[in-house]
């Protein structure tokens, strides 16, 4: 039976494996970065507000819950049914781990990012805009899935009608990254910062925004080519991870709030700048753990201006000047 089920494999069977199996690898290697940026998030900002905490958390869940779908799936396409050319054609929650997950998820960020794009502006209905554009993706996101379900994933019938639907959302998505990337970048630049720190602070934000506005950008318009101009399962490689793209890009932007300045071992937070003292003679480790101890050199503690060490020797009793005292700390000598 084996041979028989050999015999049935067609040639151009990578045609459709590679893109699946690229696809699965790339989700969990983004899920292991994701995990990293999390913990890193919450062990550096405790103090947050409670909305953005429920964002992230939630964001988490949701990427958990996707790749433990594809995960499912994989095991199916090449482990239980590995071999059974049929079952690579089979839908298995693909309906709902990447149109409507990766949707939802592209939403949540983008909403995000229209509300600090409304805070700097000053302007509502800029923010209300992109974030129309958004929640117009997500729910072409959700067309699409049904229509998945209803007729297949690579079916020439699916393709002819989900075609439309995943153009407005990924072209939506796209369109969307590149006005919030832009406008963030274009108000950040018009800031007017008075000291050196909070110019390099902006800079830095500026050069965060392009970066992550591109990266999301991109991944969006890759799956949409694929799409366009392949009939092959092409697109569904870069599909899989395209969520993990947009949170761990948010999560980038939550994190570069702590960084450490190996000068002035500088920590930069959403509460402002706290310096932490640094002693010229003893190494310095800022980290989001416990402080290393560098040196167990006795550092002598600072002396205030009201008390002054004497320079002149200790004062002796009358009557017996070779006798010792110890030695009188204060402002002024004793009267004799």
């Amino acid at each position: 039976m084996a041979l028989d089920r050999q015999s049935l494999i067609p040639v151009d069977i990578h045609e459709t494996t590679a893109p699946l199996f690229l696809g699965y690898t790339a989700t969990w290697a983004l899920y292991g970065a994701l995990c990293v940026q999390t913990y890193i998030y919450h062990v550096s900002f405790p103090k947050d507000r409670a909305i953005s905490k429920i964002m992230i958390h939630s964001l988490f869940a949701l990427e958990t819950l996707q790749t433990v779908l594809l995960t499912v799936d994989m095991f199916s396409v090449f482990a239980a049914q590995y071999g059974n050319v049929s079952n690579l054609r089979e839908i298995h929650t693909l309906w709902l781990s990447v149109p409507v997950l990766t949707g939802l998820i592209e939403c949540i960020v983008q909403l995000f990012y229209s509300y600090r794009v409304s805070v700097l502006s000053g302007s509502k209905l800029f923010g209300c805009a992109i974030a129309t554009i958004a929640v117009s993706s997500f729910v072409a996101a959700i067309f699409d899935g049904v229509l998945q379900v209803k007729h297949g994933l690579y079916s020439h019938t699916a393709r002819e009608l989900s075609l439309a639907p995943c153009v407005v959302w990924l072209a939506g998505s796209a369109l969307c990254d590149v006005i919030i990337a832009a406008t963030q970048t274009y108000y950040l630049v018009k800031m007017d910062a008075a000291f050196k720190a909070t110019r390099n602070r902006i800079t830095r934000l500026v050069r965060l925004t392009i970066e992550t506005g591109i990266l999301t950008a991109t991944g969006a318009t890759i799956v949409l080519v694929f799409l366009a101009v392949n009939e092959e399962t092409y697109n569904t490689g870069p599909a899989f991870y395209l969520s993990k793209l947009y949170t761990n890009a948010l999560l980038m932007v939550f994190n570069s709030r702590a960084r450490i300045e190996q000068s002035q071992a500088v920590l930069v937070t959403g509460a402002g700048i706290f310096f932490a003292h640094r002693d010229t003679n003893v190494g310095v480790n800022t980290s989001f753990s416990a402080p290393e101890r560098h040196s167990t050199q006795t550092i002598r503690p600072p002396v205030k201006e009201s008390e002054t060490v004497s320079d002149s020797p200790p004062p002796t009793p009358s009557g017996n000047k070779n006798s010792e005292q110890p030695p009188h700390y204060g402002g002024h000598s004793p009267e004799r």
